[in-house]
C-alpha cells in the first residue's frame, strides 16, 4: 500500500506543477481527432498525389465547419503536448555553409485557421491566409525560440529561410520569407528547453 500511496501523491504533484506551466497555447472547448490517409501506393490509389490530398482536406474542412457549434475547423500535422514533431534540417539564407552539425527545427505543416483555433498568439507579422496557395510565394512563421536561436538579433521579418519540403521520396529544398513570429509551444510537457519551431501552410506542403 505505501508504495501505491507514494505513487499517487507524485502523480498528483506532477499534474499540479503541469497546470503551472504555461503551453502557449490555449485550447479550451477544442476537439481533436487524428486522420490518416494512406500512403499512395501507384496510380490507382485513393490519394496519390499532394493535389488529391489537398482535394480531400478542403472537402473535409468545409464540412466540419458547417456542423452546428463549430467555430473553426484547422489542420495540423502536430498538436501542442503530443509529443510528436518532424524536425527539418534548416539554413538561414545568405549565411555560409559550414562543415558542423545542421541547424534543424520542428517542422509544421498547418492551415490558416491553426492558431487563431489553438489559441496560439501571432506575437510579430501576420498568420497564414487563403491567399498562401500552392503556386504562390514560399513564405512560413517561426516561434520566438527560432529568432533567438537562429536569427541572432536580426529583424524576423522578410529573413529567407531554406529548409526542405516533407515529401514521398526524395525532399527538395524551399527557401520561404518568414512573414509572422509566434508565440512558443510545447512539443512535450517536460520539455527540457523551448524548441524552434518553423510552420509552412499545408496548401504548400500536403503531405
Amino acid at each position: 500500500a505505501v508504495p501505491v500511496v507514494s505513487g499517487s501523491g507524485l502523480l498528483l504533484r506532477t499534474w499540479s506543477a503541469l497546470g503551472r506551466v504555461d503551453p502557449g497555447h490555449r485550447a479550451s472547448d477544442v476537439f481533436t481527432a487524428a486522420v490518416n490517409l494512406p500512403f499512395p501506393d501507384g496510380p490507382s490509389a485513393r490519394y496519390p498525389d499532394p493535389d488529391s490530398i489537398r482535394r480531400f482536406q478542403q472537402t473535409l474542412e468545409r464540412e466540419l465547419a458547417r456542423a452546428p457549434q463549430v467555430g473553426r475547423v484547422a489542420w495540423g500535422n502536430t498538436v501542442p503536448l503530443d509529443g510528436g514533431a518532424f524536425a527539418q534540417n534548416i539554413r538561414v539564407a545568405g549565411t555560409p555553409r559550414t562543415d558542423g552539425p545542421p541547424q534543424s527545427a520542428s517542422y509544421n505543416m498547418v492551415s490558416p485557421g491553426y492558431f487563431q483555433t489553438l489559441g496560439i498568439a501571432v506575437l510579430r507579422g501576420r498568420s497564414f491566409s487563403v491567399r498562401d496557395v500552392t503556386d504562390g510565394p514560399p513564405v512560413c512563421i517561426v516561434s520566438e525560440a527560432f529568432v533567438r536561436r537562429y536569427l541572432g538579433g536580426r529583424e524576423p521579418l522578410g529573413t529567407r529561410i531554406e529548409v526542405a519540403a516533407m515529401a514521398f521520396g526524395a525532399q527538395r529544398p524551399v527557401v520561404r520569407e518568414i512573414v509572422g513570429v509566434v508565440r512558443q509551444i510545447r512539443n512535450a510537457p517536460a520539455e527540457d528547453a523551448p524548441v524552434p519551431h518553423l510552420y509552412v501552410p499545408i496548401e504548400q506542403n500536403a503531405w
